[in-house]
């Protein structure tokens, strides 16, 4: 099996500047994904009592495709990893959509009989019978391919959270935030303390603690998949705006009118609803020239301010960028603290919510009511 399979991670910035380093960066990238497939898969089988030398059956191949789901997407948690293994049950409360997880896995499998099939010289010999090298190439098709299976997942949280951004500003306030997520099962959970962290709050503004819609997609808490050398996460939207400006510009920097001429006939969305031209107003536009007037009349189209800038431009598509250090791309269970908020946060911040639609007094009854739950 090829290890040069394109995994998608070109990344951003030094696109103009470095392309053979990033191109060695990704050979890299490939061959230590490569090399955590071929172990985490022989561990499986080791603890499946698969010997590596004996082909499996079809059905011997999708017991240990189950396996491997279930060890690929709990990662290190044993104890997690034991529990689901020795429960359908928990595996389908656990993940949302485990049938239709086992049935993709079950897909790679006819596809690689598929690819048996065409190729020349193909004598049907090995039809129904699988070697390690046959299940590596299998799972190497679900870590290629797992990102755009999971998307819609992506899609429908995207979705469930613009319907919270009534003002459009990219923002959820956090008590409609928690609301949600009392009534949802699995998602909108995550403490105030991870969300800081992740770069997700926003804490800046007058209507108080705000969840940033692109910076929560993009937390490590929605990464589905999370190993020590790659996560599978949502699908970055502010990229193809840059790829756009990349295209465009063809330069790392360009003058704020050049720019303005590009964005201006720019729209952002993932569907027709959510399709907007870009705001840009007389004080958006000052603050590029601002920018441009920092770096001797030019724009850096990759820097921090300017990516910011894009930001309050396309406020639910392009993340805000923190300074460097400020916050930390940790997954849930490496967190130091409590990742999920108590129900008795999440009912007290809902309920502040609801207080703010009554009149004076029985508003401080109700938020004097919102205190005492916590």
């Amino acid at each position: 099996m090829s290890r040069q399979r394109h995994l998608g991670l070109i990344p951003n910035s030094d696109a103009f500047e470095r392309p053979r380093v990033w191109s060695s960066r990704i050979t890299t990238i490939e061959q230590l994904v490569f090399d955590s497939e071929s172990t985490l898969l022989a561990t499986v089988y080791e603890k499946q009592r698969k010997p590596l030398a004996r082909p499996l059956s079809r059905q011997g191949v999708h017991q240990l495709l189950e396996a491997y789901l279930v060890h690929w997407l709990l990662g290190s948690d044993e104890e997690g990893i034991r529990m689901l293994l020795n429960s359908e049950r928990l595996r389908r409360k656990t993940f949302p959509h485990w049938e239709e997880l086992v049935a993709f896995a079950h897909g790679q499998v006819k596809a690689l009989d598929w690819e048996r099939a065409r190729s020349s010289g193909s004598s049907g010999l090995n039809a129904g019978r699988y070697t390690f090298e046959d299940a590596h190439e299998i799972v190497g098709g679900i870590t290629h391919s797992f990102a755009s299976f999971w998307e819609s997942e992506c899609t429908e949280m995207k979705e469930q959270l613009i319907a919270m951004d009534s003002q459009h500003t990219g923002r959820v306030p956090l008590s409609k935030f928690y609301g949600t997520g009392l009534e949802a099962d699995w998602r909108f959970a995550e403490s105030e303390a991870y969300l800081r962290e992740l770069g997700a709050l926003d804490e800046t503004g007058r209507a108080g603690k705000q969840v940033i819609i692109p910076n929560y997609i993009q937390a490590a808490s929605n990464c589905i998949v999370a190993t020590n050398h790659y996560m599978v996460c949502c699908v970055n939207d502010c990229n193809p705006l840059l790829t756009e400006l990349d295209r465009s510009l063809r330069s790392p920097t360009a003058e704020p009118q050049r720019i303005l001429a590009v964005v201006r006939n720019m729209t952002s969305g993932t569907s027709l609803e959510d399709e907007a031209d870009a705001r840009v107003d007389a004080k958006m536009a000052a603050q590029l020239e601002t920018i441009a007037a920092n770096h001797g009349g030019e724009v850096p189209i990759h820097g921090r301010l300017f990516l910011q800038w894009l930001h309050y431009v396309f406020p639910r598509q392009c993340p805000f960028p923190h300074k460097s250090g400020t916050t930390v791309h940790r997954a849930p269970l490496e967190f130091e603290g409590e990742y999920v908020a108590s129900q008795e946060t999440m009912k007290a911040r809902s309920l502040r919510l609801y207080c703010c639609g009554l009149g004076l007094t029985r508003f401080i009854t109700c938020a004097v009511m919102a205190r005492s739950i916590t």
